[in-house]
């Protein structure tokens, strides 16, 4: 969306006559793009999405998978979804940043589900537990084999220089082989 940033990425691929830099929001503009990867004509398509934070409906990952001719790689920002939304009480966390975890998960119901386990205290009422990242990596990667992508690679953490998670690098395609390809490069770097 920064002008100064198309303009170098122009310049890079200026002598690739196949290659067009798009400026503005994806949400403006992917869909489009995608209508021109379509099955039936034998057109394929790999998308790489790099969000600033939890930016990436899910809506837009099931209309992908739906199409059966794109793979995409994505990065899901953990770091973000655990700053923003996923605290020790979820019922502090403002009703904006809950909507948009939801348009990133999908469905309310199904985030909480997945990021919090629940157990009665000692008077009977109901506790919250955040569960570890590796859960919620999970989870979300069932989510996106739910979204349709027949295939969803264990990802890749993609980490800070204290060894931290600041998002993981997930994979997915239509198609077996595409997916083994990836499993091995990403085993490389575990």
């Amino acid at each position: 969306m920064n002008e100064r940033k198309a303009e170098i990425l122009q310049h890079l691929v200026r002598d690739r006559p196949t290659a067009r830099v798009h400026q503005g929001d994806y949400r403006d503009i992917l869909p489009s793009l995608l209508k021109q990867c379509r099955f039936e004509d034998y057109a394929r398509g790999l998308c790489l999405l790099d969000p600033y934070g939890l930016s990436v409906d899910y809506a837009l990952l099931v209309e992908i998978a739906k199409m059966k001719s794109v793979e995409i790689f994505f990065n899901f920002m953990l770091v973000a979804a655990n700053r923003n939304v996923l605290w020790k009480n979820p019922d502090l966390v403002s009703a904006k940043r809950r909507a948009m975890m939801t348009r990133v998960w999908g469905d309310e119901a199904a985030w909480r589900e997945a990021a919090y386990d629940k157990a009665p205290d000692l008077f009977g009422a109901e506790t919250l537990t955040k569960v570890s990242n590796g859960r919620i990596i999970a989870a979300y990667r069932q989510r996106l084999k739910g979204a349709g992508f027949a295939y969803v690679p264990e990802p890749i953490a993609m980490k800070n220089s204290h060894n931290a998670p600041l998002y993981y690098l997930f994979f997915c395609s239509p198609k077996a082989v595409a997916a083994h390809i990836v499993t091995e490069i990403f085993a490389k770097y575990r």
